[in-house]
């Protein structure tokens, strides 16, 4: 009888410790993303802890709804977030020629120059869909603890804030 109360006090421990001290997690966190009213499609949501924590991300699909995951699963862990929310469309920037060369073979400044007038080239094909605002962290408006009770939903505005951001409810 021992035996078994020691044995269900250690997996106890363990599942408390494997929880994160206890707490539960990940929590389920989902929601839609519109902009001027539609849905924002291939957008990708990033929830940026506020303080100690992993950030958990999630990408809009063609009705702007979203699923957040992180390292340890689907959801997010508990903790107060800063939401970021970014979509750009348009080439992506090139590889600088010496990734995956190893070491002891630096660029050569023409190697250097040529890689940073493409980079600059692709830069200015891109487009951000989503008001800079959004896109960081120091400047984002959109705040969520989580756990979360209802889905989110935040309706923004291609020409700046818009109401209904950080709505809950679908």
């Amino acid at each position: 009888m021992n035996c078994r109360l020691s044995t269900r006090a250690a997996l106890a421990a363990a599942l408390a410790l494997a929880g994160g001290c206890g707490g539960k997690g990940p929590y389920p966190v989902e929601g839609v993303v519109l902009l001027d009213g539609q849905p924002l499609e291939g957008a990708a949501v990033t929830f940026e802890p506020e303080g100690p924590g992993q950030p958990a991300v999630g990408t809009t699909d063609a009705d702007g709804r979203f699923r957040l995951s992180t390292q340890a699963g689907t959801g997010a862990m508990r903790n107060t977030y800063r939401v970021l929310i970014t979509k750009v469309t348009g080439p992506a920037p090139p590889i600088p020629p010496w990734v995956g060369r190893g070491a002891g073979r630096p660029p050569s400044p023409e190697e250097t120059t040529t890689w940073q007038k493409q980079a600059a080239e692709a830069k200015e094909q891109q487009r951000q869909w989503v008001p800079a605002d959004y896109t960081r962290t120091d400047k984002t408006p959109l705040r969520v603890a989580v756990p979360v009770n209802e889905k989110l939903r935040w309706e923004l505005s291609s020409t700046g804030r818009a109401g209904g951001e950080g709505k809950s409810g679908d």
